[in-house]
């Protein structure tokens, strides 16, 4: 289960740095770059976690009773964990600049 919660935080981590690190205005192809990155991410992780790497995602796979309550709230945990370090390194990044 660790393994799973592990691949589950650090793809979440890298999706949430590239869309919050890239900027539409400066570069109009960073969606396809942020596409890229999901698929990579997907193809890295589909065998060990299911590659969830969104909340949304997870929930309804809950909903339609394909992991338990407590698996959805690990994995849940896990994603915002890793979306709040992406997030605060992208906040300390752009403070220093």
């Amino acid at each position: 289960m660790l393994k799973k919660l592990t691949m589950e935080s650090l793809g979440t981590f890298f999706l949430t740095l590239m869309v919050l690190g890239v900027s539409p205005v400066l570069n109009p192809t960073s969606h396809f770059g942020i596409g890229l990155m999901l698929m990579v991410l997907v193809y890295a992780g589909a065998h060990i976690s299911g590659a969830n790497y969104n909340p949304a995602i997870s929930w309804s796979i809950f909903i339609r009773k394909g992991m338990s309550f407590g698996n959805f709230l690990s994995y849940m945990g896990a994603q915002i964990f890793g979306a709040c370090v992406a997030g605060c390194i992208i906040f300390q990044f752009v403070i220093i600049i």
